[in-house]
């Protein structure tokens, strides 16, 4: 699969656990990758109830708490950030 449009990120969050790691405590699916802009760790994270969270952090910073994130600025985001996250999905 590669993104190349909005609708390949709708697929790509629809099938979601299938190129996410699984966080067995948490109960939840999360996929990582490097924000370009700002060199943040970006955690994307899918609980059963299809609810999306994200986290951000670096060496020197981090939040504190996960936040929920509308599945609009999910698809923003990935947009933004399609180059690395085709990278890593493709392999």
């Amino acid at each position: 699969m590669k993104i190349k449009s909005k609708k390949e990120i709708e697929y790509f969050l629809d099938q979601f656990p299938q190129y996410a790691e699984w966080d067995q405590e948490g109960k939840k699916h999360y996929y990582c990758f490097v924000e370009k802009e700002t060199d943040y760790v970006v955690t994307l994270m899918k609980y059963e109830n299809d609810t999306f969270t994200i986290h951000r952090r670096n060496d020197q910073w981090y939040e504190e708490l996960e936040s929920e994130i509308p599945k609009q600025e999910i698809v923003k985001l990935i947009w933004n950030h399609r180059g690395i996250i085709n990278k890593q999905i493709e392999g």
